[in-house]
């Protein structure tokens, strides 16, 4: 999460100013560099989603690997 929040500060134009990240969830207080929040949100979740799989696939020790992908 920590890695995507910093990709989307650096590509992405988010100011952030404050998160909390849950176990089940994300609370975010930002602003969107380029007025589009929403676009914002939306690469936030591909970036993580992809991030999250990947790890998931690169993981042997993974006994719910068919499962969640």
């Amino acid at each position: 999460m920590a890695e995507s929040v910093s990709y989307c500060r650096k590509e992405k134009g988010m100011e952030l100013y404050c998160y909390c990240f849950m176990p089940s969830h994300v609370h975010f207080i930002f602003r969107s560099a380029n007025e589009a929040p929403m676009e914002l949100l939306r690469d936030f979740k591909r970036h993580t989603l992809k991030k999250i799989l990947a790890t998931i696939e690169s993981n042997p020790q993974e006994s719910r690997k068919e499962w969640l992908l």
